[in-house]
């Protein structure tokens, strides 16, 4: 869901540039959760000549987890795709995508339990990654927070 400063739906807008707006802007969130497929040659390993969609989800979502901005996020997510989107359901994927689809902050919250997690990213899922989050301490010194970040590929 997304944030705004206006108090209402409409955003402060008259009704007709109001609905032109949501619908632009459900267009381009749909366009940007959209998989996109289409790979270029020169970026495919040597050898391949196609990569399967279910490939590039998967590296998308664990590019995603650690690229969030959020050092402690990158580290947490990252470290946690790195080890487990490999092995994900095609379920798990879906429920996976719709946590990292929440803002850095919200997802942080959920994760460490501080916030209560919302019903769309309620899931048997999240309670693994909350369980794993309590049980793994990233950055507990710096010769494991060093190892940590060089493991995950997060240097």
């Amino acid at each position: 869901m997304a944030r705004c400063l206006a108090s209402g739906p409409d955003y402060g807008l008259e009704q007709s540039l109001a609905r032109r707006a949501a619908a632009r802007d459900h267009q381009m969130r749909s366009e940007h959760f959209a998989l996109k497929t289409d790979v270029p040659v020169s970026s495919l390993a040597p050898g391949e000549t196609r990569v399967d969609g279910d490939t590039i989800r998967r590296k998308r979502l664990i590019y995603r987890s650690k690229q969030r901005g959020w050092l402690e996020v990158d580290l947490l997510m990252g470290t946690w795709a790195v080890e487990h989107v490999p092995s994900l359901s095609s379920e798990e994927l879906d429920q996976y995508e719709a946590l990292l689809n929440r803002e850095t902050i919200d997802i942080f919250n959920i994760v460490t339990g501080k916030d209560v997690p919302p019903p769309e990213v309620e899931s048997p899922l999240l309670k693994k990654i909350q369980a794993w989050a309590n049980t793994s301490p990233i950055g507990t010194s710096p010769e494991s927070y060093a190892s940590v970040k060089g493991s995950a590929g997060l240097t």
